[in-house]
């Protein structure tokens, strides 16, 4: 189950410049922003079947390629400075409208990426939670918030305190219900499909590693090349 950790992990990078892409529609809404404790799937959303695990598939590299080259500029979106903001802007309509010319709707594709996402951080968390009951995870949470309440505990204790607690207190949740706007079989339908997921989402990201260490050689060669 460790792998469910690695690839939650690494769709958190990807999952911010989505983030970035949203901001329009959150500012826009004047809905109460959630922490990420709070954060929820949307629950009015369309089901996770194995065609739409299919065409995330076969979208992902696309998308993540697009969304990649233009990845500084996207992040802009979320800039204080109305300047930068606007630029983002525009590289998000950009990129919405290049995808589309090539028959990928971000919006829904975006959706189906953050029931993945979801789904195997349940699972992750899930497995982490598995060989201790609820009466034990009250226990260790009754053990922690009087450990925090201690006068000699400082600050930063405190929130590695107030972490912990936040995770037990997830875990106990896992053992009674599922996620917001995620059902049993969507999350076996990943669980069952991950090692195809985890590979086309691996893919990506060692291409851009190895993209990143040829361009520092090249580089490198040419700095060496200047100086002789």
């Amino acid at each position: 189950m460790k792998r469910i950790h690695v690839l939650a992990c690494l769709c958190v990078v990807f999952m911010l410049i989505f983030l970035a892409c949203s901001k329009a529609k959150s500012d826009a809404g004047g809905v109460e922003q959630k922490t990420e404790e709070q954060a929820e799937m949307p629950k009015d959303i369309p089901l996770l079947t194995n065609e739409r695990i299919d065409e995330f598939v076969k979208m992902y590299p696309v998308v993540f390629e697009k969304m990649t080259a233009r990845k500084d500029a996207l992040l802009k979106y979320r800039h204080d400075n109305p300047v930068e903001s606007a630029e983002g802007a525009k590289a998000v309509e950009e990129l919405k409208a290049e995808l589309a010319a090539l028959g990928i709707d971000m919006d829904q594709f975006n959706i189906i990426y953050q029931k993945i996402l979801y789904s195997t951080y349940y699972l992750n968390q899930k497995q982490r939670a598995e060989g201790i009951s609820t009466e034990q995870i009250d226990i260790k949470i009754a053990e922690l918030k009087s450990k925090a309440a201690e006068p000699e505990t400082d600050e930063e204790l405190k929130t590695q305190l107030a972490q912990a607690i936040s995770e037990l207190e997830a875990a106990k949740m896992l053992k009674t219900q599922l996620p917001a706007g995620l059902t049993e079989a969507e999350i076996k339908l990943v669980e069952a499909r991950f090692t195809e997921i985890q590979t086309v989402i691996m893919q990506q990201i060692d291409k851009v590693r190895g993209d990143e260490v040829e361009t520092e050689a090249s580089t490198k060669q040419q700095v060496t090349t200047n100086t002789k």
